[in-house]
């Protein structure tokens, strides 16, 4: 069965993605594929944001002091680094410490527990892979950085470049 998409139905769903919700959030509450509402908008002139992907899901305090501990902890304990499979950038924080991983995954990012044998402890990761997250992250915390600078400076770039997971990276 052919949806009819209503003028309603479109005041609707520009209100929801004026609201920040993703055309896929949406698509998938209508009951239909997210190519189905692209061309829908598309066909009715409705601007979109272009290759942007999800809004930005890390916030980071204004204050410089934290901004400068976050960069310290990046570039002493973290990695900014590419990873081939899924042709993305990221940034992680691995450590024994979970406090911090927490603290870290209170402005955004994921955090997920490693596995370790005992004796030892178990390891604590937050990773930002997001490109708008990752972009905010880097841009965010490069007057402080020190060790990362030049990878940081080399994925920001490819954040603002707009190269996504589907086109390789150069």
């Amino acid at each position: 069965m052919k949806k009819v998409w209503t003028d309603e139905l479109l005041i609707e769903v520009v209100r929801r993605l004026r609201r920040g919700e993703t055309v896929s959030q949406i698509a998938a509450s209508l009951g239909h594929e997210r190519c189905q509402l692209y061309r829908v908008l598309k066909k009715r002139g409705v601007p979109l944001p272009r290759g942007r992907g999800w809004n930005q899901t890390l916030f980071l305090p204004k204050d410089r002091a934290v901004r400068a501990y976050i960069a310290g902890i990046l570039d002493g304990e973290g990695s900014i680094m590419f990873v081939k499979p899924t042709q993305r950038w990221q940034a992680k924080v691995g450590m024994t410490d979970e406090p911090v991983i927490r603290w870290l995954a209170s402005f955004g990012g994921t955090v997920q527990l490693g596995s370790t044998p005992p004796p030892r402890k178990p390891t604590w990761t937050w990773a930002v892979a997001r490109r708008r997250d990752l972009e905010h992250l880097l841009k965010a915390t490069l007057p402080y950085l020190q060790v990362k600078r030049e990878k940081a400076l080399t994925a920001i770039a490819w954040c603002e470049n707009d190269i996504g997971c589907h086109r390789r990276a150069s």
